[in-house]
């Protein structure tokens, strides 16, 4: 007797799933099955359960009550059906529909079933969805179980599609301690046969699921360090199933699950990860899995600029400016302050702060600067602070100056040491009182100045200041730099050169460097100078009062500036002491003259003094100087108004050379305005 095999291909026309699990007698219409390769009509298929309890949804199945007609007669056949749940909603199970069966005539009217009455001998089945839709599936072959709670599917091949969306879980089961049959992968993932087992294979289980489809990523870019959500489109995704990968440095945080056929994939871009082309892997696990080669671009981000610190930079320094702003990157990232300034390094503490050490050049032009940044390909870009950072001048530094003493009525060259010297930027100040003539820098360490200090400068320690102007720079001073002294007094002539015993005489000397407060004049013993006047720095009106018992014959004239510096100067015998009635001590005689006169001078040639004689006509504005060959002024003897009569005046030299001289008069009479001028040669012979 053989076994025929029934291949059944069913059209549901209406199905409920309620009914068909719990109601007695409910009907399946199936339109056509094929028997033995001849068409018969299926009446109707019924489930059946004679107990009258309600049906059960089990692993056991349930049995089925399949009534099928045809020209030879018709039969009623009870056959067990097995449903097993899906892995995945929104599907609910699927059946297992038994529709193999022994007859031993075509009339079918002692068809029986010879297996056990649970074993499931099926060579089609129908997958039933929770709303009662109708899936798909063919088993191309059916082969016998054997033993209760057998699968008989001896190589058969599940082939077909399983539920969109889904997976199915695929069992076998055989008697234990009986050899019984296995799921083997067949040509795919998704394509298994029941396989011959010699062993007993009572536990087997495997999750296949349908191999994904990538067509797009939106946006198929993204940033490093940054995080971002990419739109995956395809087919066949499995939410809770489907897993995405870029590959290293890019973190999936999560899979946001639309549908079938889109993704939304949350990333995190590690700020080191490798820029350029990534490949992308779609998997739904046990091998199905798709890689879409270099469709997605790993690239740098556009950087940002919010603040740098310090503002401030200056000529010849070296600064660490911290830099704060976005996107910032180690070996992307660059800046560029401008001309004259050099980037020495650059670190990326972290995306949003970096320190820069740069150099600014003594080239730098001075004032605001942008400040560039970069970010290299791929990707990257150029942002740029305006007004970032601003050049300028360094404060100076002034340690010392050199000569740290000035005199009084002299012009000097001091030198300034210190920092931060600029040229044709720094300046100095050496009080009120001080002119500075000329400045220069010479190096950033050192300036050479020549100032003049007028005669009339207080004594003392003064401060000298070194500024540079904004933007930046500073003032620097150091309090008693440089210390005021007097100078020594130069002597070059006395009027009168005698006087009485007894008398009071007013004394005019001529010379250099007389200070008022600080000039005095000592004639020796019983001498008393009453006041030093000093009508100018080259002429003093000395009062003095000889005592009537003073030595008479020649004095030496002592002129003295004070502390500080100061000095004196002496004039051996300028003065004569002599005995009897004083008189008109500057005028030589009593006789009116008629005219202006110079005359010659006595002694000539002389050492170290001469006087000079001359004659005044009326009240007149008087001048008498002394000149060398050069033309040179070397003493002023007078320079004053005097009254008619004769005078004498003694021009000491001892300072000085040998060498001829020339003593030049010039006098204007105050009511005639008559003019003279005269001159008369002397030798002075050391």
């Amino acid at each position: 007797m053989s076994i025929p095999r029934i291949l059944c291909s069913v059209l549901l026309l209406s199905l409920s799933i309620c009914p068909l699990l719990w109601g007695q007698g409910s009907r399946l219409l199936i339109s056509e099955v094929q028997v033995g390769g001849a068409s018969s009509d299926i009446e109707f298929v019924e489930l059946y359960n004679p107990t009258d309890s309600p049906i059960n949804l089990s692993s056991r199945g349930i049995n089925l009550r399949l009534h099928i007609r045809n020209g030879n007669g018709s039969a009623d056949v009870n056959k067990t059906l097995t449903f097993i749940r899906t892995t995945i909603p929104p599907y609910g199970y699927f059946l297992l529909a038994s529709s193999a069966f022994e007859r031993a005539n075509p009339g079918m009217s002692d068809a029986t079933y010879s297996a056990s009455s649970n074993a499931l001998l099926s060579d089609g089945c129908v997958y039933i969805s929770r709303s009662g839709a109708i899936l798909t599936s063919v088993i191309d072959r059916v082969g016998w179980g054997t033993g209760a709670d057998a699968l008989g599917f001896e190589g058969a091949r599940f082939s077909s599609t399983p539920p969109p969306g889904g997976s199915i879980e695929r069992k076998m089961r055989n008697a234990s301690n009986t050899p019984g049959y296995r799921l083997e992968m067949d040509n795919n993932a998704l394509d298994f046969a029941v396989r011959a087992a010699s062993s007993p294979q009572n536990s087997m289980s495997e999750v296949l699921n349908l191999v994904p489809a990538l067509t797009a990523l939106a946006p198929d870019t993204a940033f490093r360090g940054h995080s971002t959500a990419v739109v995956l489109t395809g087919e066949n995704f499995i939410g809770g199933t489907t897993s995405v990968n870029f590959g290293p440095g890019i973190t999936v945080d999560s899979i946001g699950f639309v549908g079938a056929d889109q993704l939304i994939a949350f990333l995190t871009v590690d700020p080191a990860a490798e820029s350029g082309q990534r490949d992308v892997v779609v998997s739904n696990g046990s091998g199905a899995s798709v890689t879409a080669s270099r469709t997605f671009v790993v690239v740098n981000p556009a950087p940002s600029i919010v603040n740098v610190s310090p503002q401030l930079v200056t000529y010849g320094q070296t600064h660490i400016l911290d830099i704060t702003g976005n996107n910032l990157m180690t070996g992307v990232t660059t800046i560029n302050p401008g001309a004259g300034i050099t980037v020495n390094s650059l670190t990326v503490n972290s995306s949003v702060h970096a320190t820069a050490t740069v150099t600014i050049e003594h080239f730098a032009v001075p004032g605001p600067r942008e400040v560039i940044v970069t970010n290299a390909a791929p990707g990257g870009g150029v942002t740029t602070l305006a007004e970032g950072i601003l050049v300028g001048y360094p404060a100076p530094t002034l340690s010392g100056i050199s000569p740290s003493v000035g005199v009084r009525g002299e012009t000097i060259q001091v030198k300034l040491g210190g920092e931060n010297f600029v040229a044709g930027v720094t300046s100095v100040s050496f009080g009120p009182e001080i002119s500075v003539n000329t400045f220069s820098v010479t190096s950033l360490a050192e300036g050479v100045a020549t100032i003049i200090i007028p005669i009339s400068a207080a004594a003392g320690p003064i401060d000298v200041s070194a500024t540079n102007p904004a933007p930046g720079g500073g003032l620097s001073t150091v309090v008693g730099a440089l210390t005021i002294s007097n100078p020594a007094p130069v002597a070059t002539a006395i009027a009168p050169t005698s006087a009485m015993r007894g008398s009071t005489v007013t004394l005019t000397m001529t010379g250099a460097r007389f200070i008022d407060g600080v000039t005095s004049v000592s004639l020796g013993d019983q001498v008393s100078v009453n006041a030093v006047t000093v009508k100018s720095s080259g002429e003093l009106a000395v009062s003095i009062t000889i005592g009537a018992t003073a030595a008479t014959g020649g004095r030496s004239v002592v002129i003295a500036n004070a502390a500080p510096g100061g000095g004196s100067v002496t004039i051996t015998n300028a003065f004569t002491v002599e005995a009897g009635i004083p008189t008109d001590v500057e005028k030589t005689q009593n006789v009116t003259p008629e005219t202006f006169a110079l005359h010659e001078a006595y002694p000539n040639p002389f050492n170290p003094m001469t006087t000079i004689r001359y004659a005044v006509p009326e009240l007149a504005r008087v001048k008498l100087e002394v000149y060398n060959m050069l033309g040179n002024v070397v003493a002023v003897l007078a320079t004053r108004e005097q009254s008619m009569g004769f005078y004498e005046i003694t021009w000491f030299a001892e300072n000085q050379p040998s060498g001829v001289y020339l003593v030049r008069m010039q006098a204007e009479g105050l009511e005639s305005q008559k003019r003279f001028i005269g001159s008369r040669k002397v030798m002075l012979v050391k």
